[in-house]
């Protein structure tokens, strides 16, 4: 540290822009790989009199930089920030679910991001982060996530100081709660994620098209084209009409007639296919309030309110006067046909549910990236200017 002073001392004499508290403060962080690159630096370039060179290369080894990635299955984006917590680039690029894409691929495309971010904010390209905090879609194992962190590390080392992964739903509570909270998800698939208040993660559901997503985009088409079939089949008694919902899906999927699901549902498998679906589910309730599709989306609004139910009771939130909830995904663009089956869902099911009185549903208005920022920040010791009453509105209010 003494030695940092002196060279701090001298090159006050050449460079009064320099300010001295900026090294004292990284050294007394700890960054000590900052303070040997600073002194070679210091060497090399006082040696060879490239002294606006010299004042360049401190700026970009003294400060902190660190990016937060938030990787879904059909986008990724990442947002670089400094220690002032000013956000330098917003990048977007492919999907990056952990568990339908490669880590090879995942890693190609987080480092490219890193690399666009850093061009745009007139970084150079071998500028080394300080954390990267990735959210990935599917990042739930902790085994699998300490796996894909140590095989990134060894990949790209020259990236990060520090890596640190979590999943997207714990970057979106992050964005939009400053302490515990709870973000219920229905777009292509669904899940409900809280934090309680001693810091613990909780979960409910998440487990995937085969076995949960209910209440998702991809339940609800699944579900209707189950119900065309059966009723169509004799196998269900019922009087809803499904002829209309028959030509809708006939029509979105391109199908000439209904035994060319198999290839649908098999040979070229898409879940976001299927679940795209929903949208014009969505669109003939609109059009002509089908009794059918009504009866689908209720039910998947009934299943999201069990969900809040079942996360709130695991919270032990019974005596909370208002329960805060954050709402992601496509499904609650048709909120008004999930209403009263969500409201439904809230309601206790036996004494020992908690009686949910008044909720306050939010919507982001800036990318969960911002949550895997605030986590980087933390990490970082840096400072986070960024309030969670920037990054999230009212959705709806709702007395029980």
């Amino acid at each position: 540290l003494n030695i940092i002073c002196l060279m701090n001392k001298v090159l006050r004499q050449y460079f009064n822009r320099f300010h001295i508290e900026v090294k004292a403060r990284y050294i007394k962080r700890g960054n000590t790989g900052h303070g040997l690159q600073y002194i070679k630096n210091f060497v090399k370039y006082i040696k060879h009199g490239h002294r606006r060179q010299l004042e360049l290369e401190l700026v970009f080894t003294m400060s902190i930089y660190y990016a937060g990635v938030d990787g879904g299955a059909t986008k990724t984006t990442l947002i670089l920030m400094n220690e002032e917590g000013t956000i330098l680039a917003h990048c977007t690029g492919a999907g990056t679910n952990i568990y339908l894409c490669s880590s090879i691929l995942v890693f190609e495309v987080v480092v490219d991001l890193i690399y666009s971010a850093l061009k745009i904010a007139g970084l150079p390209k071998n500028t080394k982060l300080s954390i990267l905090a990735l959210a990935m879609s599917g990042a739930e194992d902790q085994e699998r996530n300490e796996k894909f962190v140590a095989e990134f590390s060894v990949a790209y080392p020259a990236i990060t100081e520090s890596v640190v992964i979590i999943s997207d739903s714990y970057s979106a509570l992050l964005t939009a709660f400053n302490e515990n909270g709870i973000v219920l998800i229905s777009g292509t698939g669904s899940s409900c994620r809280a934090i309680d208040i001693t810091g613990r993660l909780l979960g409910c559901g998440g487990w995937g098209h085969l076995i949960g997503d209910d209440g998702s985009a991809y339940w609800i088409s699944t579900k209707a084209i189950r119900k065309v079939f059966a009723i169509e089949e004799g196998l269900e008694i019922s009087s809803h009409d499904t002829s209309r919902i028959k030509a809708k899906l006939l029509h979105h999927f391109q199908l000439s007639r209904k035994e060319q699901i198999f290839e649908l549902l098999y040979d070229n498998f898409s879940k976001a296919k299927i679940a795209s679906f929903c949208e014009f589910l969505a669109e003939a309730s609109s059009e002509n309030g089908d009794e059918l599709v009504l009866e689908i989306f209720a039910e998947a609004g009934k299943i999201l309110g069990a969900h809040i139910l079942a996360i709130v009771s695991a919270m032990h939130l019974e005596n909370s006067p208002k329960l805060e909830v954050l709402i992601m995904g496509s499904v609650w663009k048709s909120f008004d046909l999930l209403k009263k089956g969500f409201l439904n869902g809230l309601m206790q099911r036996h004494d020992k549910d908690p009686v949910i009185k008044e909720i306050v549903l939010y919507e982001l208005t800036v990318s969960p990236a911002i949550g895997a920022c605030r986590l980087a920040a933390k990490k970082a010791n840096c400072s986070f200017p960024i309030s969670v009453s920037e990054c999230r509105r009212v959705f709806c209010h709702l007395h029980m």
